[in-house]
């Protein structure tokens, strides 16, 4: 009698390699489910958040710096350009003799809505008693930073050298005059 294999039952050789390929096919799928997964994290993950801020500026409103002869209300000035200038000073710088020292004071004050630096003073001397080779000279005390509505007084000095007996040129000098421009900004250093 010979018996045949029941149908549902396979030889075990292929009944082994049925096993392998389920098994390759279930490692497969769970990977790329794994890699599937993997993916959806990390784009899931990304999360944001913001923080927003608003602010608003402005540039200064006014820029001026004023001058004074006297300080007092009501004597202030813009004397802007050198053809408008309103300042005369009205101190008496004649009759200088050699070795001569005399101190002028004049008033600045910043009218600006900003602090304004007035490091810089630039002199002009014009003719008589401040041209040539040995003149008179004026100088200028530092002013530095002033604040909005700072007032400050500002000397000026003018100083005739030592001249000798034989330099006469000085002598009798007439019509001398010179200028004083002050400069304000606001190109102030970042601390």
């Amino acid at each position: 009698m010979t018996t045949h294999p029941s149908p549902d039952v396979a030889p075990t050789s292929e009944r082994d390699e049925r096993k392998r390929k389920k098994a390759a096919i279930a490692k497969y799928s769970l990977a790329g489910v794994a890699l599937l997964g993997i993916g959806a994290a990390m784009t899931s993950a990304a999360w944001t958040d913001d923080a927003w801020f608003h602010g608003a500026a402005s540039s200064a409103s006014e820029i001026e710096l004023m001058g004074s002869l006297t300080g007092e209300a009501g004597s202030w000035a813009e004397a802007d350009a050198q053809g408008d200038v309103t300042l005369t000073i009205t101190d008496d710088l004649t009759g200088f003799v050699p070795g001569e020292v005399r101190q002028v004071t004049v008033w600045l004050k910043n009218d600006s809505t900003v602090p304004l630096d007035v490091s810089s003073a630039v002199v002009t001397n014009e003719t008589g008693v401040f041209d040539g080779g040995d003149p008179v000279t004026v100088g200028v005390a530092p002013v530095g930073v002033l604040q909005p509505t700072d007032e400050k007084a500002v000397v000026l000095t003018v100083a005739a050298p030592q001249w000798d007996n034989e330099d006469t040129a000085y002598m009798g000098a007439d019509g001398g005059t010179f200028s004083v421009r002050f400069t304000g900004t606001t190109d102030l250093p970042t601390p």
